[in-house]
């Protein structure tokens, strides 16, 4: 059972991978949330916190840091890319 989840699915990317980035993105958009002290439902803390991740990692390579070679660090710039996603959508909803 659990080796159907290590089965590529969407081009290369497997199953659990994609857990992964849901639970990560949920964590990510949480922590986000609590620095802006924000109020999302769950599933908004996982869409917020998977697209600031990816926002982060556009931040990290203008300093021409890779997430991939340090895990702290790509975590570090998905909770500033999530914040900062955060902060936008803030402006647009007043």
């Amino acid at each position: 059972m659990l080796e159907s989840l290590l089965v590529p699915v969407l081009g290369g990317v497997t199953l659990l991978a994609i857990l992964w980035w849901l639970i990560g993105g949920a964590i990510i958009g949480w922590l986000a949330g609590q620095f802006t002290n924000s109020d999302r439902g769950f599933f908004s803390n996982a869409v917020v916190g998977i697209i600031g991740s990816i926002l982060g990692g556009l931040i990290a390579s203008i300093f021409n840091l890779n997430g991939n070679d340090n895990w702290f660090v790509g975590i570090i710039f998905s909770v500033i890319g999530a914040v900062t996603l955060t902060l936008i959508l803030r402006q647009f909803k007043k």
